[in-house]
């Protein structure tokens, strides 16, 4: 969960030795991470595993489909702040220059069809942004205060977030993450 980069901003140097872990779990953590952190943290994942690295992501996220927007400075940002969607082969890539190959992959779970065209005319046409939750912050300016309209009281909104489960109905479900094990190459 990009150790290194943490050490690396608090000043801590190298807490764990290379190869210290026979297994590291990394799930839902390198969808967050910016380019630049993506790598550091890529790297000390590799760093610390001796023998395998098991990491979950969201799978092939459309990460429009869940934008908030904040009231006071209007940034539009993936509601779990997610800054990129992966799928094995992105994953495979980027653990591969370190070393590692796919020893298994999978996808689990399973997320109703949604249209992002739906959700993005929705907004445009109505301002109504379907996902808000308590403790969401603004990435941004910190706002933390989001009021959220109601889509049954717009008309226009009803019918398109209507069609949206309609299609979630009538459509095929699809996988909602990735798992992939990843096995030090020995050479």
């Amino acid at each position: 969960d990009g150790i290194r980069y943490v050490e690396r901003s608090r000043g801590l140097g190298d807490v764990y030795k290379r190869q210290s872990f026979d297994l590291i779990l990394c799930t839902e953590v390198l969808e967050h991470y910016l380019h630049d952190e993506l790598d550091l943290a890529v790297a000390e994942l590799c760093r610390v595993s001796r023998n395998y690295i098991l990491v979950s992501t969201p799978f092939n996220e459309n990460r429009n489909l869940n934008k908030a927007r904040c009231a006071l400075c209007l940034t539009e940002f993936h509601s779990s702040l997610h800054m990129r969607s992966f799928d094995e082969k992105k994953l495979s890539n980027l653990f591969q220059l370190h070393g590692l190959g796919v020893n298994t992959a999978c996808k689990t779970g399973r997320s109703p069809y949604r249209s992002s065209l739906l959700g993005q005319l929705n907004s445009m046409l109505t301002g109504y942004y379907h996902v808000y939750y308590e403790g969401m912050q603004c990435p941004v300016c910190g706002n933390v205060k989001f009021d959220r309209p109601r889509a049954r009281v717009n008309p226009v909104s009803l019918v398109l977030e209507g069609m949206n489960w309609m299609l979630g109905k009538c459509l095929p479900s699809r996988s909602h993450n990735v798992v992939v094990l990843f096995e030090k190459r020995r050479d």
